[in-house]
């Protein structure tokens, strides 16, 4: 079958004016003669880009490289992928938004030493940034 069914919840454009089996007996036809889409189309009175859309969306289903020699995506793949562009694209905002909250909610007594910003400590002892050198028990002093 051309296409692929709704699932629950999934927003789709206007149901088709023409019944499956229709769409699926002129892609026959189109397959089955010699004549062209445009001819094809024009005996049975509908537009001939419509049924050239079928006939390419049957081409994609039947694993058919295009002209250009390159494979068409199915009616799922394409699915999915509007499904995971949708997702990146929310993935990304969060991101954004995740980076701007933890420039403010970084070091809440920034440039105090054992604050943790620039703090290198070791077991013996902590350096800041400025090089003075302060015992483990200065440091917990100075933090408490």
């Amino acid at each position: 079958m051309l296409g692929i069914a709704p699932k629950e919840g999934v927003l789709m454009g206007r149901p088709s004016k023409y019944p499956p089996e229709f769409r699926e007996r002129a892609v026959e036809l189109v397959r089955a003669s010699d004549k062209t889409v445009a001819a094809v189309a024009h005996d049975l009175g509908i537009n001939d880009t419509t049924l050239g859309n079928w006939v390419k969306a049957d081409q994609a289903e039947r694993g058919v490289p295009d002209a250009t020699g390159l494979l068409l995506l199915t009616a799922a793949e394409r699915a999915e992928l509007t499904k995971l562009r949708r997702e990146n694209a929310k993935l990304k905002v969060g991101r954004e938004i995740l980076k701007k909250a933890s420039r403010y909610a970084g070091d809440p007594f920034p440039g105090r030493p054992g604050s943790g910003a620039g703090l290198n400590c070791s077991i013996g002892a902590c350096r800041w940034p400025s090089h003075h050198v302060w015992s483990v028990p200065a440091v917990l002093a100075e933090a408490s």
